[in-house]
């Protein structure tokens, strides 16, 4: 039976991580003026690379691979480094990275405590 609650459980877990912080993203940076300055590249590209780095930052904590994420946090900032001049594009860019990281570890962690929780229950 635990079997079977870790199949629902973790992909349920996966779900709220990805498409669930696109909508608290949206809510944490909307409460942000927008940089002046634009980023460039096409116009969703922020919100599928913050799908793609909560998703492997969720299976990061799902495998408990920690040391991983500093791994993907310098990746990150290593490849913005020279397009973050300005120092509000910088802090938009930080905020919005590091909510989503911090995001994605919490709902990885619930994930892990729900799926212990009904092991121990059932």
């Amino acid at each position: 039976m635990s079997l079977a609650m870790n199949i629902v459980t973790y992909p349920i877990g996966f779900i709220i991580a990805t498409y669930g912080g696109c909508l608290i993203m949206k809510q944490v940076l909307g409460s942000y003026k927008k940089p002046a300055e634009e980023l460039g590249g096409f116009e969703s590209a922020g919100r599928i690379i913050g799908l793609f780095e909560r998703a492997i930052v969720v299976i990061l904590v799902f495998n408990n691979a920690y040391s991983a994420l500093g791994l993907i946090i310098s990746a990150k900032s290593i490849t913005q480094v020279y397009r973050l001049k300005n120092s509000e594009t910088a802090e938009y860019f930080l905020i919005g990275t590091l909510s989503s990281v911090a995001f994605a570890i919490m709902v990885g962690e619930i994930t892990k405590y729900v799926s212990k929780l009904t092991k121990m229950l059932l």
